[in-house]
């Protein structure tokens, strides 16, 4: 099994007050109608969803994405989520953190490095692996496009 990782970080303004901002991208609602590429979730506590991916085929194999997430705020304006489950084959790690600018617009500075578990073998995860991790970031970027349009 090989490992693919991306990582991708935004610094964006947004024209709400922060509190819409942060309660936008905290939204389990929001994250769910955004994510994209979504079999089904379900929401495990006040702070965890579960996420199973659409089921992805490239060079033979099957990648059929899962894992638990929890959400939390470290501080009043970070947003933070973790891969929180034993048996994930997608590992999560990221934060948002929300600066006002005034009334009405925001900035936020988003974070999101993924990691998965693909069954492939390792010498054809090499090969492979540019193409997965750029894969990964413009998963991330359409993510933020779509959170962005629905506020």
């Amino acid at each position: 099994m090989a490992r693919f990782a991306g990582e991708h970080t935004e610094t964006f303004t947004l024209d709400v007050p922060l509190e819409r901002a942060r309660a936008h991208f905290r939204s389990f609602d929001n994250i769910v109608a955004n994510f994209g590429q979504l079999e089904r979730h379900e929401k495990l506590d006040d702070d965890t969803l579960r996420f199973l991916l659409l089921p992805q085929n490239a060079l033979g194999a099957t990648f059929r994405g899962k894992y638990d997430c929890r959400y939390s705020f470290p501080s009043e304006n970070v947003l933070a989520w973790k891969t929180v489950s034993a048996d994930a084959n997608i590992f999560a790690d990221g934060s948002a953190t929300f600066t006002s600018l005034g009334a009405s617009r925001t900035r936020v500075v988003y974070t999101q490095k993924l990691e998965m578990e693909i069954p492939v073998n390792r010498l054809v995860g090499r090969a492979i692996a540019p193409l997965v991790k750029r894969e990964i970031v413009a998963g991330v970027k359409a993510y933020l496009d779509r959170m962005r349009r629905a506020l």
